[in-house]
């Protein structure tokens, strides 16, 4: 015969397996968002892009930290603070010093353009900032959205237990940060001004005290 349960006992629900991912509002002012613009725009217009993820849009090298351009200096010291910020919240307690290697690159997205589906799997964090989001009052245009990395799963009705996405209307001066494992996407952007990003992976490596 099984027990019965104790009056006024109560199952221990347990949250599994979240992921971090940090939403950082302001992170420069207008005028360092309209230095970074100018110059991603005048390298575009270089020509010097490369072929990824992005289709129909532009892609520069990711070199962009070894460039040693001021406002990219500037922008790129606020990055690895924000990250390091973080990394320390979520690995509080580890008894070493953190040193972060930067790749960074720029993408350029007009009307219609989009980005698949892919992951950084090789960074430890990945970012994303938006220079300039754009001109588009569409929630959903240029929509960024993170996969649920927990594999494939039934729905149950009237309880949606397990998301599929998480997505983010981008905002200009918006930075994320997420694993860099962590699938995303982009949805065709729908505005007449370009959308400009600064997208970078993060390498952490342990430094002894």
């Amino acid at each position: 015969m099984t027990p019965a349960p104790d009056e006024g006992s109560a199952a221990q629900l347990l949250q599994l397996f979240a992921v971090p991912l940090a939403l950082v509002e302001g992170v420069l002012d207008e005028a360092a968002n309209a230095e970074l613009a100018e110059w991603i725009l005048l390298e575009r217009e270089l020509g010097e892009g490369v072929q990824r993820s992005v289709v129909g849009g532009w892609h520069s090298r990711a070199d962009l930290p070894a460039r040693r351009v001021q406002p990219l200096d500037a922008f790129f010291g606020t990055l690895i603070e924000q990250v390091r910020g973080v990394h320390a919240r979520v690995g509080s307690g580890v008894d070493y010093e953190a040193r972060f290697m930067l790749q960074a690159w720029a993408t350029v997205l007009e009307r219609g353009h989009y980005v698949q589906v892919h992951d950084h799997v090789d960074a430890h964090w990945s970012a994303v900032y938006y220079v300039d989001a754009g001109d588009c009052d569409d929630a959903a245009s240029g929509r960024i959205s993170w996969i649920n990395p927990i594999g494939s799963h039934r729905s149950m009705p009237g309880a949606e237990l397990i998301p599929t996405t998480f997505s983010v209307t981008p905002r200009t001066g918006l930075l994320a940060i997420f694993p860099g494992w962590l699938r995303h996407s982009v949805e065709p952007y729908q505005g007449d001004r370009p959308r400009i990003v600064i997208a970078a992976n993060i390498e952490v490596q342990r430094r002894a005290r």
